[in-house]
């Protein structure tokens, strides 16, 4: 799904429970205002994050193998979900990171069909905002913006089918390796897959309704 903004108030759904309870699974951002008497809990598979009045990122994305938390402003209390024995408290431009790591071991494992639980390592980093606009990279899809930074056609695509909300479908696996860079800023779809074209040559293919090909 395409990430969320979810700035509107809740109001209604909130009006007679004690707490506020959000589950998320993806991406969205959050300017959560403040109310001590109904604290504001997110849920997401990796992450648990007890809010005051603040306004953060949240990505956790299932096949991805980081998920992560960045402020903007204010507060946030958080911590690995499944745990509560270790909890970090987050100041604004840091971002809590959650990675699974790839062993070499599992990697065997997960070769031969076997179900691996990977082990993960949480961090906290800090994240640098610009000066022109105020923005971050972990927030700019708010402003329709991507940026690329020296990365594969793979995992580009990636990017564009939850920003346009589209299927890509690399067929060739030689043009998925190739490396791109750039920024694009509330462009449209078929012109960010065509100034990549100039670059490193491929062809689209329309194949169905939100449905595209690249070979």
């Amino acid at each position: 799904p395409s990430p969320k903004s979810f700035t509107e108030t809740f109001t209604s759904s909130f009006k007679d429970s004690s707490t506020r309870v959000v589950t998320l699974i993806g991406e969205a951002f959050f300017d959560v205002a403040k109310n001590p008497a109904k604290p504001f809990l997110i849920h997401t598979p990796r992450m648990e994050i007890s809010v005051l009045g603040t306004a953060f990122n949240v990505r956790d994305y299932a096949g991805e193998n980081n998920a992560e938390t960045a402020l903007v402003r204010g507060k946030v209390s958080i911590w690995k979900a499944g745990t509560n024995d270790q909890k970090f408290i987050l100041k604004p431009k840091e971002k809590f990171v959650i990675e699974k790591v790839n062993s070499t071991e599992t990697k065997k494992l997960s070769a031969f069909g076997k179900d691996v639980s990977l082990p993960m390592t949480v961090a906290i980093q800090p994240f640098s905002v610009s000066e022109k606009d105020g923005s971050a990279l972990e927030t700019e899809w708010l402003l329709k913006r991507i940026t690329i930074q020296d990365e594969r056609l793979v995992d580009i695509v990636v990017k564009l089918e939850r920003m346009y909300g589209v299927q890509i479908k690399i067929s060739n696996p030689a043009i998925s390796m190739q490396r791109y860079s750039a920024t694009f800023e509330d462009e449209q779809l078929e012109n960010i897959l065509k100034a990549l074209q100039t670059v490193n040559y491929f062809q689209i293919k329309t194949t169905g309704k939100n449905q595209l090909q690249l070979f």
